[in-house]
């Protein structure tokens, strides 16, 4: 989708990535992609650090400008 293809290219311009997950999945991450499937989450995708060694920090303060 056109909403998808947005939020995952601002993502990527912050040194952030789409981690895919299984639907058997269960951690909560900060911040990630969800579907609603009879109204229960399933996490499918977290971001995460697209560069190697990046610490919580910056990684939640790069999250912020998205």
């Amino acid at each position: 989708s056109v909403a998808l293809y947005s939020f995952q290219s601002a993502a990527y311009a912050h040194g952030l990535t789409l981690s895919q997950l299984p639907l058997t999945d269960r951690e909560t991450p900060p911040v990630g992609l969800s579907l609603l499937i009879d109204g229960e989450a399933f996490v499918v995708a977290r971001l995460v650090s697209a560069q190697t060694g990046m610490d919580r920090a910056e990684q939640r303060r790069r999250l912020l400008m998205l």
